[in-house]
């Protein structure tokens, strides 16, 4: 399927593999952006030699040794002693750029970085030292909320991958009635990752019926999936995200609804959430005399959803016939006059 969206950062990250120095571009965001996808994007439209190291590794012999193979399937003459360094690998690297330009993909480099400490000190030396000399382009790819801060300011280019815009959200389906679009946008949002499991030939109702609410939905239980797969104080979290959901926005509503013990225990709990991209935090305007507001609401459709319908109700989803379930508990509730976007902060 052709990448939608995301035309923007493409061309940036194309025009710096024209340039004739070593560069480092940095691809981030949440889980299911398409990070990856727009790296593979870049990679398979370049005419510059490419290399590509999955970076999913546990630690640094495995690291080096996934990174020698992949050096080994670009280039016949690449190092094959196994005793090799990965400091070694990356210097002949650096070296063979010195006489074309070469695009290096290190994907997943939150978990590189992790399994190798060494790994991004090794890549900002040699930067430094071959800048000049190499045109050798180091392209991370990798979660915001895990990556070293060091990352960010290593590179030269940064591209912050967010939801996609209502328009080339539709874009996935682009043959349904404005209605079922507007209703999909609403409950499933605009994260490339759910967007790619929607069947443009269903109706809207058919969509979220298979996706959410059926028996073995592959979207109902994706969002706690993946908060729990970061955080482990997931009761605490789901008193928070239930809060949210019943419409809490200011601090002290969530911290009365969700009876956190401690103010300093919400405020890490929050800065969780919004880190990972669940939630979304803003200050209100600074008025004289007054206490600047701060309000918090889900950051992504799918888990307000989830929050607002599934969890509260996951009895009577197990109890009820799919479709009566949705006609009760969603349909019902729905107001598709409403702008999703314009679910907004309480200032």
């Amino acid at each position: 399927m052709k990448m939608i969206g995301r035309e923007t950062e493409y061309h940036r990250l194309c025009d710096q593999l024209k340039s004739e120095e070593s560069t480092v571009a940095l691809i981030h965001g949440r889980s299911g952006m398409g990070l990856t996808r727009l790296a593979l994007e870049v990679m398979q439209h370049s005419d510059v030699r490419s290399v590509y190291d999955v970076g999913h590794m546990v630690d640094e012999p495995l690291l080096t040794s996934s990174f020698r193979h992949a050096l080994a399937a670009s280039f016949e003459d690449a190092p094959q002693d196994e005793h090799a360094s990965l400091h070694q690998l990356f210097s002949w690297l650096f070296h063979k750029a010195e006489s074309e330009h070469i695009l290096l993909v290190l994907d997943n480099f939150h978990d590189a970085c992790k399994a190798c400490p060494g790994l991004l000190p090794t890549i900002q030396d040699l930067h430094t030292a071959f800048r000049t000399d190499s045109r050798l382009h180091i392209l991370l790819v990798g979660q915001t909320a895990f990556l070293p801060q060091k990352a960010f300011s290593t590179a030269d280019l940064l591209i912050q991958l967010q939801p996609l815009t209502r328009d080339d959200a539709y874009r996935f389906y682009p043959s349904l009635p404005e209605e079922d679009q507007e209703l999909l946008y609403y409950h499933i949002g605009s994260v490339p990752f759910y967007l790619s499991m929607i069947d443009p030939k269903k109706s809207a109702r058919e969509n979220i019926l298979h996706l959410l609410i059926e028996p073995q939905a592959p979207l109902a239980h994706y969002i706690p999936d993946y908060i729990t797969r970061y955080n482990k104080q997931a009761a605490n979290l789901n008193a928070v995200l239930l809060a949210i959901a019943h419409g809490c926005s200011t601090f002290k509503e969530i911290l009365v609804f969700a009876h956190t013990s401690t103010s300093p225990t919400l405020v890490d709990l929050l800065k969780k959430l919004t880190s990972i991209g669940i939630v979304e935090k803003k200050v209100g305007p600074l008025i004289p005399g007054k206490r600047q507001e701060i309000a918090y609401r889900f950051a992504d459709p799918l888990a307000r959803f989830y929050y607002h319908y599934l969890f509260p109700f996951e009895r009577e989803r197990t109890l009820m016939i799919p479709s009566d379930f949705m006609e009760t508990f969603i349909l019902s509730e729905t107001d598709h006059s409403e702008d999703p976007d314009a679910i907004d902060f309480p200032f």
